[in-house]
Order: structure tokens, then sequence, then C-alpha cells
């Protein structure tokens, strides 16, 4: 799969491999390959465990899509913030839904003053 992230083309693969343990991570973003990888397990419900994965798996692809947008917007400061890329993705959905709702009354209301 491809995505256009500021006019650069990314693939989005599903891989596994000792990268994943050596970073500690489920994901990560190859800024000059243009490429972001997630495990391809991380999906999968375990019994073990008390996590909803796929909302976990849906929230690290957002998190590593927040790098390559912050990579590719010139954002040096904090193309490699874990915190703020943390935030963004966890919110964006939130952020975006308000938004529209905004959008959508606004527009419905149009013409009408306060």
């Amino acid at each position: 799969m491809k995505l256009d992230i500021l006019g650069e083309k990314y693939k989005v693969k599903e891989t596994n491999g000792e990268q994943y343990e050596k970073f500690e991570a489920d994901g990560f973003c190859e800024w000059w390959a243009k490429e972001i990888h997630i495990k391809d397990d991380i999906g999968e419900q375990k019994e073990d465990c008390l996590m909803n994965m796929k909302e976990y798996r849906n929230n690290t692809i957002r998190h590593e899509i927040v790098h390559a947008f912050l990579f590719e917007s010139g954002m040096k400061k904090y193309e490699r913030d874990e915190e703020i890329v943390e935030w963004i993705a966890r919110n964006i959905l939130k952020i975006n839904e308000q938004c529209e709702k905004a959008i959508k009354g606004l527009s419905n209301n149009k013409g009408e003053r306060c």
C-alpha cells in the first residue's frame, strides 16, 4: 500500500524481524526510504492480553504516519519527539471529529448572525 505524505509516496508494509525487538517498537518510519513498517502480528488478540490489540495496531499506524508528516513538513524539532507524536496519534481522530462538527454546524447556519 502507498500513502501520499505531503507529496511524497510512502510504502506501508507489514513486516517482521529483529529490528522490532532491537528498537523495542511495533512500528517504525524510515524517512530516507519513504517506508512505514508495522509489525505483522500486533493486531492479533492474545489470550493473556487485556489491551484492545486492534486499536493498539491502528494507533501504531497513526503514530508512524505522524512521524512521516512531521519529517516531510520539515519539523526537525518534533519529527523524533515520541511524546508529541504519540499525543497527535492518540488525539487526531478526536480533533478531526470536532473540526467536522464545527464545519458542518457553521455550514448549516450560514447567513445567521449571533
